[in-house]
């Protein structure tokens, strides 16, 4: 599927890269080294819960929806 430049980036994975920041974020040391944040995300995307990926890959359609909806607008996404 194509997407428009300007139009809102509705793919799961930026949901889940949201998810991977406030991980990192929240973590008690945070990482100072290339290394040390790759092997911390790579940590963190080991606990991410698989149910929450479904959740995401199947709220796609009413994502898609509510950017057409929207008309290039703010969504609840």
């Amino acid at each position: 599927m194509d997407w428009p430049a300007r139009s809102p980036n509705i793919n799961p994975f930026e949901h889940v890269r949201d998810i991977l920041q406030r991980r990192i974020c929240d973590r008690p040391v945070q990482p100072l080294t290339k290394e040390e944040l790759t092997r911390a995300l790579i940590e963190e995307w080991e606990q991410i819960p698989r149910h929450a990926i479904r959740k995401l890959i199947r709220s796609f359609n009413s994502r898609f929806r509510a950017v057409i909806t929207a008309r290039e607008g703010h969504t609840c996404y």
